[in-house]
């Protein structure tokens, strides 16, 4: 008996392998509930031995785990019985043919969301610019005129820009700054500068000007990228909910997950420490929190990312007191990687003539509440080395601040760009803490001590203490007192006030060492607009010096007025910026172009106000030309006009465009406004009858069309003095002629139109 068991079960074990539905088995065509909510579509069943089998696909679909250790082949494909699943239990309904499944979350597979921001398409233009800052001086009789100018060409990701200054009084009254070329590629955030520029100091390394070649990576390039590591929160819904992410209290993200358990990655939020908290309401109303300490470190790169600035060519010398002074020969390097989402290492290596350094460095996050440093760097000049050490632990948060650092360093140890005279540093120790306390009040304190090998030493300790008194006026009070040999000390006392819109002042006592200095100073802030605004300064010490300026800001420059007395000696100074554009074939004037801008186009209307993010920034000329500066390049800018001051017989496809220039670059906003006549009119049949509502109208066989509404009423707009009117709806179809009054300022209603089957 037993051996004719194990051949009936070696039988169907094969059967099943062999992908041939068993003898006992059948289909069965059910109605679905999982949880309470009833699916869509009727579900295909495989019932055997009083078990409901379920295809892998629609396993799938309903997000549940299968029990791998239970499959029945059949057809080349996997069914799973929902009864030996894990946390489901299945209830039979037979005379309504319904399956009921209830699901513990642990049933589901997991959701996960990764919060990633689409990168956008950059415009690609051609065009050409000149930024200039021209300035005249007069101090006692003597005149003198200074001048900054830029040039600037660009197209599509690429640029290329030169920078010159003047100075009539100058031995070379004109000098070249900068000339550079920028090519950039969004896709890779990466950018190449050709001709002078900056290299990367690295953890441990000195900022140099150079000339030569500079390739790096650039996460500008993709503002909604997030290079640093974001945190992660993870959580259970029974039934298809909403989430909402909030940020110390303040909602910050919102989204729809699926029933089950779920994971939400790489959201946005503040860097530093804070608390998170996940509210969870399901589709009948109920509520679950979830809290979750946090701490963002922006030093640090997400698990995988790399970072790097590779550069060659000649350090500069003597910047900005001659065009071309360069010097020795160099090459470097710095390539930082993210380990984990808590470590991220650095490597760099720096080469001259008769000079080599390199250097390695960590930071690391420490039990998700600070973040560590520490670098090791050695070089040798000249036959001579030297070590450099340097580390840290510094931490931001809402509640308590800090950080402390420490370095040493050899007394022939040296980094790219130091020059032979300056005094070389032997050690080095800074300590910074904040807090805030109650009543919307703050303090500070820090502490430097610094040793170098051949110069003076130097510490100091300071402390600030800010109080906001009242929603406007603001105390702050601070002292700082060298601690070394010497004798010097600072105390400050400062009282700032907001009164009204752009208006502010401040009241500022200081005293050092015997002398007492004492300043005020009222101003008034300039808009995105075009604005008027001031600053009034004065202070009575030793020497008493009184400062004013004035300044006028318009769509095309910015205007300064300047007066300023001192020690009995006076000074006026005026002051013009702006740029002129060439861009989509025409030139234009504008502000002082920064980052980006854009031109703006409303089809020849005039004092059109343009708005940046709400905000109005400049108004249309007679040609219905804007041009709008300071735009973020390679990000969404939002341009808007106001529609009350277009004129009624204006048609108008959207009052909102969006541009993404490239960084020094240009971008064209038409929103193809027209002008014309517009009318109402009331469609009729020859038998009386009105055309029916959905109908289409087509004037001069153009391929726009217009609605008609109930009643036969319909809105017409950009007709000229005289239209023929084609009507359709289903397979009819009418003509009609329509001829306009003149000198209409107002929309007319022209009333009843009669539509004839035959065409004029």
């Amino acid at each position: 008996m037993l051996l004719c068991r194990a051949l009936l079960l070696a039988v169907w074990i094969g059967a099943v392998q062999a992908d041939e539905l068993p003898p006992s088995a059948e289909w069965r065509w059910l109605t679905l509930s999982l949880n309470g909510q009833t699916q869509n579509n009727t579900m295909k069943l495989l019932y055997y031995q009083q078990h409901f089998y379920m295809h892998e696909a629609d396993l799938q679909q309903l997000r549940l785990k299968p029990n791998q250790s239970e499959v029945l082949r059949y057809d080349q494909l996997n069914y799973y019985p929902l009864t030996k699943m894990d946390n489901v239990t299945v209830e039979l309904h037979p005379q309504t043919q319904h399956l009921q499944l209830n699901a513990a979350p642990a049933a589901f597979e997991a959701y996960q969301n990764r919060y990633q921001r689409q990168q956008l398409t950059t415009d690609s233009l051609i065009g050409a610019y000149i930024n200039y800052d021209v300035q005249t001086q007069y101090t006692e009789g003597r005149q003198e005129q200074a001048a900054l100018m830029q040039f600037t060409a660009f197209s599509g990701t690429s640029n290329f820009t030169n920078t010159v200054i003047y100075n009539s009084n100058s031995p070379t009254s004109l000098m070249r700054l900068d000339s550079t070329l920028i090519i950039d590629n969004p896709t890779r955030r990466s950018r190449l500068y050709l001709g002078d520029s900056f290299n990367q100091p690295g953890s441990w390394g000195r900022t140099a000007q150079f000339s030569g070649i500079r390739y790096s990576s650039d996460f500008s390039l993709d503002p909604g990228f997030v290079a640093y590591p974001l945190p992660s929160i993870s959580g259970e819904a029974v039934l298809p909910s909403s989430v909402d992410i909030l940020i110390n209290n303040v909602r910050q993200h919102q989204q729809s997950v699926p029933q089950g358990p779920f994971e939400l990655q790489q959201f946005p939020t503040i860097t530093g420490s804070g608390q998170l908290q996940l509210q969870i309401t399901d589709v009948m109303g109920r509520t679950q929190t979830y809290n979750q300490p946090f701490y963002i470190a922006s030093q640090l790169l997400a698990e995988g990312l790399s970072s790097y600035s590779y550069e060659a060519g000649w350090l500069r010398q003597n910047y900005g007191l001659r065009s071309n002074d360069y010097g020795r020969t160099f090459a470097s390097a710095t390539h930082r990687y993210g380990i984990s989402n808590n470590v991220t290492a650095e490597l760099r290596a720096e080469l001259s003539h008769d000079y080599q350094a390199a250097g390695a460095a960590v930071s690391y996050l420490l039990a998700n509440y600070a973040v560590a440093d520490i670098a090791v760097a050695a070089s040798k000049t000249g036959g001579v080395s030297g070590t450099l050490w340097r580390s840290g632990i510094s931490r931001q948060s809402p509640d308590f601040s800090f950080g402390l650092y420490a370095s040493y360093a050899e007394k022939y140890f040296s980094a790219l760009g130091q020059m032979p005279e300056t005094p070389r540093l032997r050690n080095e120790l800074g300590l910074n803490v904040g807090a805030p306390l109650s009543s919307g009040s703050s303090v500070a304190a820090a502490l430097i001590r610094r040793k170098q090998w051949d110069g003076e030493n130097f510490s100091l300790i300071s402390v600030n203490y800010n109080q906001r008194v009242t929603d406007k006026l603001v105390l702050s009070v601070s002292a700082s007192k060298a601690i070394d040999s010497s004798n010097d000390y600072i105390v400050g006392l400062t009282l700032s006030r907001h009164f009204s819109g752009r208006d502010s002042g401040q009241v500022s006592l200081r005293h050092e060492r015997g002398d007492s200095r004492n300043q005020a100073q009222l101003q008034r802030n300039l808009t995105m607009g075009d604005s008027f605004g001031y600053r009034l300064a004065a202070e009575q010490a030793r020497q008493n010096w009184f400062d004013g300026e004035w300044l006028l800001q318009r769509s095309k420059g910015l205007y300064r007025a300047n007066i300023s007395a001192f020690d009995g000696h006076v000074a006026g100074r005026l002051t013009a910026s702006g740029s002129v554009i060439l861009l989509d074939n025409n030139l234009h004037s504008a502000r002082w172009i920064t980052n980006s801008f854009a031109l703006v186009n409303v089809g020849d209307i005039e004092g059109v106000s343009v708005m940046l993010e709400n905000q109005v920034v400049a108004k249309t000329n007679s040609k219905g030309n804007a041009l709008v500066s300071g735009l973020m390049p390679y990000d969404k800018n939002e341009l808007s006009i106001e529609h009350s001051q277009l004129p009624i017989n204006t048609s108008v496809h959207s009052l909102q465009l969006n541009v993404t220039p490239a960084i020094n670059a240009g971008a064209v906003a038409n929103f193809y406004l027209q002008q014309g006549n517009n009318a109402v009119i009331q469609l009729h049949l020859s038998d009386g009858s009105t055309v029916p509502a959905g109908a289409k109208v087509r004037i001069n066989q153009q391929q726009r069309t217009f609605p008609v509404a109930s009643n036969g009423r319909t809105y017409l707009e950009q007709l000229p003095s005289e239209a023929v009117l084609q009507v359709s709806w289903q397979d009819k179809q009418c003509y009609a002629i329509l001829a306009l009054p003149q000198d209409t300022e107002q929309i007319p209603d022209l009333g009843r139109v009669y539509c004839q089957e035959t065409a004029p």
